[in-house]
């Protein structure tokens, strides 16, 4: 295969995986709306993982190919990318104060799910512990999701002392036969873009002769990573940085708990991970989020040299990585 004919259907599996991805929550949403499911439930769960489901499909889809390093580095590498420059610019253009306490449990769950991280570096491996440890962050991470949205959304509800039931979506046949068509193309779209981001990354890695790991770490990451670069770019245009940083926080914790530990169960119950993937990859995973959150939480402030260093570590790790610069 010639590399323009790689580029050109790697390009249209990375279209196909964000446009289904859309797509696919849009549907979900709605059929689940027409079911009567309570509203707090699905902005709990459907839309907390919509701008992450590109990532989870790709490592899924790579997983059950047998290429665990595509998957492993799309997870680590797209948490990187969310803080190395989604946050970075986030920080560098809207320096800013927020309150904390509206981002605290999801930080904490991500600083436990990178320590679990460091933990799989040490060893070298994804082991049944990890798993374990991950999937059950992930837990934690949905139950809050829940009760924060139960919380902000029925008591309120409540207090207004009003009949109004919940508003209901009376979908006639015709609408909720399209949606279930959507929702079935959309699926298709995000299997279909999935074989082709894997299997024509494989392709460029080959042609270029450089590893899976180094495509899946800063291509795919990044391109997986386009929902939340437009929720950032949405952020900007309503100078509102810390809507930017909640999303990639809830984000960053589901490439963490939920791929990770799916991976290494699909692979057989453990992943085991190169010097590159526990040295590097997952060093700068961790450099990065303690850098983005730490100085954060003790200032109570989004900072703008925060941005800039994390902006030139991301940098240098892409410029490594891809082997633009030798260390």
């Amino acid at each position: 295969m010639s590399i323009a004919m790689a580029v050109f259907l790697f390009s249209v599996g990375l279209f196909l995986t964000v446009k289904g991805s859309e797509t696919f929550v849009e549907s979900a949403s709605r059929i689940a709306t027409a079911s009567r499911i309570p509203k707090f439930i699905i902005g709990a769960t459907l839309i907390s993982v919509a701008t992450t489901l590109p990532e989870i499909f790709v490592s899924l889809f790579a997983s059950f190919q047998d290429v665990p390093s595509i998957a492993f580095g799309t997870s680590v590498g797209s948490v990187t990318a969310n803080f190395g420059v989604m946050i970075a610019l986030s920080f560098i253009y809207l320096p800013s104060i927020f309150k904390r306490l509206n981002y605290v449990r999801e930080s904490i769950l991500l600083v436990v799910a990178v320590a679990v991280l460091g933990y799989c570096a040490f060893v070298r491996e994804i082991n049944v512990i990890c798993v374990v440890l991950f999937l059950i962050l992930f837990g934690i991470f949905i139950v809050l999701n829940i009760k924060s949205a139960y919380e902000n959304t029925v008591p309120y509800e409540f207090k207004r002392q009003t009949h109004i039931q919940e508003e209901e979506i009376e979908l006639n046949r015709n609408t909720r036969t399209k949606d279930i068509l959507k929702f079935i193309l959309s699926a298709v779209f995000l299997v279909l873009g999935s074989e082709l981001l894997v299997y024509n990354g494989g392709e460029i890695a080959r042609i270029f002769g450089v590893s899976e790991r180094v495509i899946s770490t800063t291509v795919i990451a990044l391109g997986t990573s386009l929902p939340e670069m437009i929720t950032a770019i949405t952020a900007f245009s309503k100078k509102q940085s810390s809507l930017s940083f909640g999303n990639i926080v809830g984000a960053n914790v589901i490439d963490l708990t939920l791929i990770l530990p799916l991976t290494a169960i699909i692979s057989g119950g453990k992943l085991p991970l190169s010097w590159e993937q526990s040295g590097i990859d997952i060093t700068i995973c961790v450099i990065a989020t303690l850098l983005t959150l730490v100085p954060s939480f003790v200032t109570a402030k989004f900072m703008r040299w925060q941005g800039v260093i994390l902006l030139c570590i991301y940098s240098a790790y892409f410029c490594i990585t891809c082997g633009l610069i030798t260390v």
